[in-house]
């Protein structure tokens, strides 16, 4: 049985197939209806009629008779004929497409061919054969139909189910076949989530557990536990019980932690961002907000809670206390602190900000980008959306989204805290901020923000979702400096 990787690769190759061959029947469709229209006897409807020996496409025989089959022929014919021009105008030869089935993007289109009078009208013969081989090719089996692609790929998409459950020890356990063909047919994506977070709230139970993310490895979820020591209480696999007797099992990977701990990234580091009577505590600045639905014109600053005030300090904030924030680039006051809320989901704060100090300070992220807009992060984003920041420590740092969902157990200094459903992001296994990067935003390659950064270790940071942090502190962002 071919692998979960070995079967991604085929069910690519057949969407595309699917989606070429509902744009063949489209075109066949319209040829057919046009091609035995009375009023098609004239013009371009009779020299098609005529080159492809058509003649009425609509009118229906008895079944099995000379004309019905003969019909069906000339049917054939124009499927044949729309699949090849399809291919063709597609720029979708099937060895490209064959070639470049995980990108499909890459096999269809004109945009990297060269022309005639762009190489010198050196025509390539060998390779313009190839092409028109592979046209004639991809147009064959398109002609067979969306129908036919469609139960293609129920039977791939049934094929990995059925190996997914071979690899579960759960469904030998199973005492009926209805049981086990709800396990084939359970797919992953529609009891991940509920199982994550079944799973998260059992293990951070554990104080060794230091973190709990739900990720994705070609289209294969998992749980990665991240623990300070070895802990052998912690199982290869959850099982997740969809009803009784019908028990899931996710794969959970284990990394010990040891020395490296997740930190708050805000300490004694060059950053841009510290309260003044604090100067040793730095941070990053996010971005500039406004209040959600109100026409007052106070402006704010979004930056992580622990940047300007002490962990330890007591919550909900006492804005009378008027801490005043200072921009270490500047060495000058930007305003004061005027919310700073911390709870499991959420680190941070907003400094207030006067019109004069204002236009000083301008939503634009160097060598990355004025923030669009915000966005949410989804299961498919895990391992596919590219991400980048620039924080007051790390310039201009790139990587992907790497788990959602996320609980970790954040270290303030000497304390832990812990912080649940937050974005996991990495470059090839690496971290992505350092200390003194908490605050900074993380955007995504439509410069959509997606998050504002909090912790990280050395493989990972975490951002706490920024569709939370601006329902929470009821915030929209600041567009265009207006």
């Amino acid at each position: 049985m071919p692998t979960n990787d070995a079967l991604s690769e085929y069910i690519g190759l057949v969407i595309v197939l699917f989606l070429l061959s509902m744009i063949c029947e489209r075109l066949a469709d319209f040829l057919k209806s046009f091609l035995s229209e009375a009023n098609s006897n004239n013009g371009i409807g009779l020299w098609l009629r005529k080159l492809l020996r058509i003649g009425n496409l609509l009118q229906k025989s008895p079944p099995g008779s000379i004309n019905e089959e003969r019909r069906a022929y000339r049917i054939l014919k124009i499927n044949l004929f729309c699949g090849f021009f399809t291919a063709w105008a597609l720029h979708a030869d099937l060895f490209s497409i064959v070639r470049y089935k995980n990108e499909p993007f890459k096999a269809i289109g004109w945009k990297d061919v060269l022309w005639p009078w762009e190489v010198g009208f050196h025509w390539d013969i060998a390779g313009g054969l190839v092409f028109i081989i592979g046209c004639f090719a991809t147009g064959f089996f398109i002609s067979f139909g969306s129908k036919f692609w469609h139960d293609m790929l129920d039977l791939l998409y049934n094929v990995k189910n059925i190996k997914r459950a071979l690899l579960d020890t759960e469904t030998f356990k199973a005492d009926n076949v209805e049981a086990i063909e709800r396990r084939v047919r359970t797919t992953p994506s529609s009891f991940i989530n509920a199982a994550f977070f079944e799973a998260k709230q059992r293990l951070m139970v554990n104080k060794n557990v230091k973190a709990v993310c739900l990720k994705n490895s070609a289209g294969n979820y998992y749980f990665e536990v991240s623990v300070q020591q070895p802990d052998l209480s912690i199982d290869e696999f959850y099982v997740y019980f969809i009803e009784p007797g019908n028990g899931q099992s996710i794969p959970m990977e284990t990394i010990v932690l040891g020395n490296d701990v997740i930190r708050a990234h805000s300490a004694n580091l060059s950053s841009k961002v510290f309260a003044q009577n604090n100067p040793d505590n730095f941070g990053t600045f996010g971005c500039l907000v406004k209040n959600a639905k109100s026409s007052d014109r106070k402006k704010f600053i979004l930056t992580c809670c622990h940047n300007v005030l002490n962990p330890s300090i007591d919550l909900p904030f006492d804005t009378a206390r008027k801490v005043q924030v200072c921009a270490v680039d500047q060495q000058t006051i930007v305003g004061n602190i005027v919310k700073a809320e911390r709870d499991e989901e959420m680190d941070a704060s907003l400094i207030e900000v006067s019109d004069q100090q204002f236009k000083d300070i301008i939503n634009f992220l160097p060598g990355i980008g004025e923030p669009a807009d915000i966005r949410s992060v989804f299961n498919a984003d895990v391992n596919k959306l590219s991400v980048a920041l620039n924080g007051a420590k790390s310039k201009s740092k790139r990587g992907k989204v790497v788990g959602v969902f996320c609980d970790i157990q954040v270290t303030y200094s000497e304390d832990e805290f812990k912080l649940i459903n937050l974005i996991a992001i990495s470059n090839n296994g690496l971290t992505m901020s350092e200390g003194g990067d908490s605050g900074s935003v993380v955007m995504d390659a439509d410069n959509n923000i997606i998050g504002l950064v909090v912790a990280g270790n050395s493989q990972q940071t975490f951002l706490m979702p920024i569709d939370v942090v601006f329902k929470k502190l009821k915030v929209e962002l600041i567009k265009n400096n207006v």
